[in-house]
């Protein structure tokens, strides 16, 4: 499966671009952001590699503006992070899930990896990178699967450490197309 979406940003005006690459030797997404942040402009660009289960492991960021900067972390699948040099970083150690703060798409990731039935809710520890800082970070989110339907599902996100909620409208493919407030889907494309 190969796919194109788009999502504007309406917190602050934008909008994240991703081609996404589902097959039987896993996932990658390609995608990029651009975000107006009070007077600058952040732009950035993520490559997010998965295995065929959605596990993820590897992410690598690129920002562009208003700084440059890049975080590469190299994940196991299993709660280990390592640095583009290789060198474990034990202030992720259980993190199994990635959550990009300019990012729709990364909410596809869990969704899609655990399937989860009506009414069932699974948490999760996460590397939270903020697009602005580009500092990772483990945060701890929980999702909880609402409704269920062969072309669009809802689902509960909190993130626990924040005190934020609030309800996703997925597609089949996992793809958010409402998260209130923050991000609007565009289009698709197959």
């Amino acid at each position: 499966m190969s796919l194109d979406a788009s999502w504007a940003h309406l917190f602050n005006p934008g909008v994240e671009r991703v081609r996404l690459e589902v097959s039987e030797l896993g996932v990658m997404a390609m995608g990029e952001v651009e975000e107006r942040v009070g007077p600058s402009l952040l732009r950035l660009h993520y490559t997010i590699l998965c295995d065929p289960d959605w596990n993820v492991k590897e992410i690598m960021v690129d920002r562009h503006s208003p700084q440059t900067g890049s975080v590469d972390l190299i994940g196991d699948g299993m709660g280990k992070w390592y640095n583009a040099a290789c060198q474990e970083i034990p202030s992720l150690e259980g993190c199994t899930e990635v959550d990009l703060s300019a990012s729709a798409f990364t909410n596809t990731i869990p969704i899609r990896k655990l399937d989860l039935a009506v009414d069932q809710k699974a948490e999760l520890k996460v590397v939270y990178l903020d697009a602005r800082s580009m500092q990772p970070k483990s945060s701890t989110q929980r999702y909880t699967c609402v409704k269920r339907l062969p072309n669009e599902s809802v689902y509960y996100y909190e993130g626990l450490d924040t005190g934020f909620r609030v309800q996703l409208r997925v597609d089949s493919d996992g793809l958010v197309m409402d998260y209130p407030g923050v991000f609007r889907r565009n289009d698709l494309i197959h």
